[in-house]
């Protein structure tokens, strides 16, 4: 509370330095009767409210109001603090993830269910001699030059079935060096959904 005639200072002033304050401090402005424009310039300058003295049966109301404005404003900002902090954590530990997975020597390659590549690491690129984007385009049975179109497909359907299994991945680089891969698979929970992790070496 505020009154607007103080020896050294204005209701102005105070609103000011309270306003500028990180702790937010409702401001409700209790004086003897000013003009209106006054009381336009009190509000536009941070005041939550205007009471006169000759009308103190407002005061109850418009304290009630104001620790309910700053009740909601501190419960949002709490809130959007926890979500900066969370989307940092999430970030942070999305970096070690990418960290982790890149550290693998073996090539690493993440399939949904279907066998369309959506993600891999460093390893799988280096030694298939293709870029992330271009495997990321591919399906896994793309990869294999045994002549058996049906032989990945059965590989799949064997590791959806039973949650894992073991193959063996014939695969031509660019440069037409064969290699010959034995990996494995197995079902995961990648983003929230089942997928498959294809370890080949």
């Amino acid at each position: 509370l505020c009154d607007d005639h103080l020896a050294n200072a204005s209701a102005r002033d105070i609103v000011a330095v309270l306003d500028a304050s990180p702790l937010h401090v409702p401001v409700i402005v209790l004086s003897s009767p000013i003009p209106d424009e006054r009381a336009t310039l009190l509000m536009q300058a941070g005041a939550c409210d205007y009471v006169p003295k000759s009308n103190l049966d407002r005061l109850v109301h418009c304290i009630h109001r104001a620790l309910t404005g700053t009740r909601v404003r501190d419960e949002r900002a709490r809130a959007e603090t926890e979500r900066t902090q969370l989307t940092i954590a999430l970030r942070q530990s999305e970096r070690r993830s990418r960290m982790l997975f890149d550290s693998f020597t073996d090539a690493v390659l993440i399939l949904n269910l279907d066998g369309r590549i959506v993600n891999v690491n460093e390893s799988a690129c280096e030694q298939l001699r293709l870029g992330r984007d271009e495997l990321l385009r591919k399906h896994f049975w793309e990869l294999d030059d045994t002549g058996l179109p049906t032989v990945p497909t059965a590989q799949l359907d064997a590791v959806c079935q039973l949650g894992r299994a073991n193959c063996e991945l014939t695969y031509v680089r660019p440069d037409r060096t064969r290699l010959v891969f034995d990996t494995h698979m197995r079902v995961i929970e990648y983003g929230g959904v089942p997928a498959i992790i294809a370890v080949a070496r």
